[in-house]
C-alpha cells in the first residue's frame, strides 16, 4: 500500500505489521481481533484515513456504533474529500437512528463520487426514508444508469416510481431488474404486479401475482390483488375464486369479503330475455353430464330453452344423467333377500331380529341401538357426543361386549389392534385393565391411508385421552407397540381379551382380514374374548369391494369364517343379520359424508359396520 510508507520508519514498519494482522482478522470476520490490530496500527501511525475506516467497520461489526462513528469522523478529519468515509459514516448514523445526518453524509459521498452507483443508491434510500421521493427517484435513476447490471438499483427505482404514482416507469424499471436477475423475492413480484396493473397491462400483472403465489401460496393479500386484476379482465369466476381464497386465509379481513361479495353480485345472470345464458348451459352440461360442450352448435341448441326450469328438466331426462343418478343415488335402502335367509351351514349360529346394544351379539350397526339409553351412556363414558354415526357405535359396541363378558375389571389384560387415537385404551385403563395398545408400523400405514384420516397413532402419547384417565395411571397400565396385523408376533399371548375397531378391512384383501381374526385368537388365554368391528356389504352377497386399502366383507365371507371357528371349537355370538327397521335405517349417506352416517354408499355398494364377538376355545 503506497499510502502506508513514503519513508520507512520503525513506527510505520510496525503499523504495516498490525495492518496485515487486522486485514487477516477482518477476512475471517474476527471483528474484535481486527479492531485491536487496527487500533495498534493507528497508535503507531495515526494519520491513515483508510485504516480509520477499517477500524470503524470492525467497531460497527463488534456492536460499538458510537466507536464506529468516531472512527469514520476521524478519517474525514484527516481526508475531508474521502467519499468512502462519508458513505460509511452515513451507514453508522442511519443505524444509530439519525436519518437526517445520515442523509447529509450520503449526499456528501455522492457529490464526491458521482460515478459510484453505491453512493447514489444509498443516497436514494436516505431520501426515500425521509419522504423526499422525487429526489430519491433521481438518485435511484442515476444508480441504475451507472450500474445497469445491478438488479437492486432498478428494483429500488421501480419501488420509488410506483410510490410516486408513475406505474409505467416503475414497470420498465422492474422489467430491467428481472432481466438482470430473474429470481426475485415475493415482494418484488407483487410490486411488479402492482406496476403492471397500474400501467394497464393486466396480463403481465396476473403473471407476476401468480409467480408470487408460487413462492408464497398462503399470502392472502396477493390472492386479493390477483382477484382485482382478474376482475379487471372480466374473468369473474376466477376473480371470485381468488377473493374466496383471500377470505379463507384472512377471515378477519373485511376487504376480501367485500370484494368477493361485489364480484358475486355482477356474475352474469343465468336467464336472459330470449332464453338461458351461455354460462347456464355450460354449467348444466358440467353438472348433469360431467363434460364440457362438444362445440358451439351444442351450446346454441340448449340456449333455446325458455328458462332455467326447462333447461333443468331437459338435462335431467337425458340417458347419460339418468344412468349416473341411478348408480349414485339408491332410492332408499331395502333389505335384500340374502339377509333374510338362514345360513346354509348348521355351524353358524344365526338370528334375525332388531339388534340391541345392551344385549350384544354379532350384529350390524342400526338406528335402534343409537336410540337406546345404553348408547348415550357408553358415549358419555368415552367423552363422546352420542351422534348418529357408526364410528362411536363401534366403540360402544366393543365396550358393551366386553362389559357383558365381565372383562372390564381390575387386573384384566387387554390387547388392542389398530388403536389409532380411539378412546378405548384410556377408558379400559380407567377401569383398571392393563392394556397393550398397538398400531401399524409407519411403512404399513403409508400404503393404507390411515394417517390422512387421523386413524393412526404414532406412539403412547397419541393414544392417551386425559379426559378419561390421568397421565400417571395411563402410563402405569398402558404400553404401546407397532404391530403389523398381518404378522402378529408370537410374544403377544395370554390376554383376557383383544379388540379392533374397523381396522381389519385395511389389511390388503378379504382373505387377509379374515386370517387376522383367526390369528387374533392366538393372543388370548383359553376362554378369552375377541371383539372386532369391520365393514359389511348390505347390497350384495356376491359383488363387493376389495382393494389394497379397503375391503368390504360379504355375508358369505363372515359365515365361512364363523363356520370355521365353531368347527375348531371356538364360540361365536349369534350372527344377527337384521339391518334395522327404523326410518333412519333406510337413509344412505353419500359423499361428502355427513350425519346421519350409519349406512353409506361406496363404489355403488351400501355398507355399514358389523361387530363380531368370539370366545376362544377353552382347551
Amino acid at each position: 500500500m503506497r499510502w502506508i510508507i513514503e519513508s520507512v520508519t520503525p513506527a510505520r514498519r510496525r503499523a504495516r505489521h498490525w495492518i496485515r494482522r487486522g486485514n487477516a482478522a477482518r477476512d475471517r470476520r474476527d471483528w474484535p481481533a481486527a479492531r485491536e490490530a487496527y487500533g495498534h496500527a493507528l497508535e503507531e501511525h495515526p494519520p491513515l484515513p483508510p485504516i480509520w475506516v477499517q477500524y470503524g467497520h470492525a467497531a460497527k461489526e463488534s456492536g460499538d456504533l458510537p466507536g464506529a462513528e468516531a472512527a469514520y469522523r476521524r478519517a474525514l478529519e484527516l481526508r475531508p474529500g474521502f467519499a468512502d468515509g462519508h458513505l460509511h459514516l452515513g451507514h453508522a448514523l442511519k443505524q444509530r437512528g439519525r436519518p437526517a445526518e445520515a442523509l447529509e453524509a450520503y449526499a456528501r459521498a455522492a457529490a464526491l463520487a458521482p460515478a459510484d452507483p453505491e453512493c447514489q443508491l444509498q443516497l436514494g434510500h436516505a431520501l426515500n426514508g425521509l419522504g423526499r421521493r422525487v429526489a430519491a427517484v433521481e438518485a435511484f435513476r442515476r444508480a441504475s444508469a451507472l450500474a445497469p447490471g445491478r438488479a437492486e438499483a432498478a428494483l429500488e427505482l421501480g419501488h420509488a416510481l410506483l410510490a410516486l404514482g408513475e406505474p409505467v416507469g416503475a414497470l420498465e424499471a422492474f422489467r430491467q431488474a428481472f432481466r438482470v436477475q430473474p429470481e426475485q423475492p415475493v415482494a418484488a413480484w407483487v410490486q411488479h404486479g402492482h406496476a403492471a396493473r397500474g400501467a394497464g397491462a393486466p396480463a403481465a400483472a396476473e403473471a407476476a401475482y401468480r409467480r408470487a403465489l408460487e413462492l408464497d401460496p398462503e399470502a392472502a393479500d396477493t390472492h386479493l390483488h390477483l382477484g382485482h386484476v382478474l376482475r379487471q379482465q372480466d374473468r369473474r369466476e376466477a376473480a371470485l375464486a381468488a377473493f374466496r381464497r383471500a377470505a379463507e386465509l384472512a377471515p378477519a379481513d373485511g376487504a376480501a369479503q367485500a370484494h368477493r361479495a361485489a364480484v358475486f353480485e355482477v356474475l352474469p345472470p343465468l336467464e336472459q330475455a330470449n332464453g338461458v345464458s351461455l354460462d347456464a348451459v355450460r354449467w348444466a352440461m358440467r353438472f348433469f353430464l360431467g363434460r364440457e360442450p362438444a362445440g358451439i352448435e351444442e351450446l346454441e341448441r340448449h340456449m333455446g330453452h325458455g328458462n332455467l326450469e326447462s333447461l333443468r328438466r331437459a338435462f335431467a331426462e337425458m340417458p347419460d344423467f339418468a344412468a349416473f343418478y341411478r348408480d349414485l343415488v339408491p332410492r332408499r335402502y331395502a333389505v335384500p333377500l340374502f339377509l333374510l335367509a338362514p345360513p346354509a351351514s348348521p355351524q353358524v349360529p344365526w338370528r334375525f331380529e332388531p339388534p340391541r346394544l345392551d344385549r350384544p351379539v354379532s350384529q350390524l350397526c342400526t338406528a335402534g341401538q343409537l336410540a337406546e339409553p345404553a348408547y348415550a351412556a357408553w358415549c358419555g363414558r368415552f367423552a363422546l357426543q352420542p351422534t348418529q354415526h357408526r364410528k362411536p357405535w363401534e366403540f360402544c359396541y366393543i365396550g358393551a361386549a366386553l362389559e357383558a363378558a365381565g372383562l372390564l375389571r381390575e387386573g384384566s389384560l387387554g390387547l388392542g389392534f389398530g388403536c389409532g387415537q380411539e378412546p378405548l385404551p384410556s377408558y379400559f385403563a380407567a377401569r383398571g385393565v392393563a392394556v397393550t395398545a398397538t398400531d401399524a408400523p409407519a411403512e404399513v400405514v403409508a400404503d393404507q391411508g390411515w394417517q390422512s384420516t387421523n386413524d393412526h397413532a404414532a406412539g403412547l402419547d397419541a393414544v392417551h385421552r386425559p379426559e378419561l384417565v390421568s397421565a400417571v395411571e395411563f402410563r402405569r397400565l398402558v404400553r404401546f407397540g407397532a404391530v403389523d396385523m398381518n404378522r402378529i408376533p408370537d410374544g403377544l399371548a395370554g390376554f383376557d381379551f383383544c379388540w379392533s375397531a374397523c381396522a381389519l378391512e385395511h389389511l390388503g384383501s378379504l382373505r387377509a382380514g379374515l386370517d387376522f381374526i383367526v390369528a387374533s385368537l392366538g393372543t388370548l388365554r383359553p376362554g378369552g374374548v375377541a371383539v372386532h368391528t369391520t365393514d359389511f356389504n348390505l347390497s350384495s352377497d356376491d359383488a363387493t369391494m376389495e382393494t389394497p386399502g379397503l375391503s368390504v366383507f360379504r355375508r358369505q365371507d363372515i359365515e365361512a369364517l364363523i363356520a370355521g371357528l365353531t368347527t375348531a371349537g371356538h364360540e361365536v355370538a349369534p350372527f344377527n343379520t337384521h339391518p334395522g327397521d327404523r326410518e333412519l335405517d333406510a337413509r344412505i349417506d353419500l359423499p361428502p359424508y355427513a350425519l346421519p352416517h350409519l349406512k353409506l354408499q361406496r363404489e355403488g355398494l351400501v355398507t355399514t359396520s358389523l361387530g363380531l364377538i368370539i370366545r376362544r376355545a377353552a382347551g
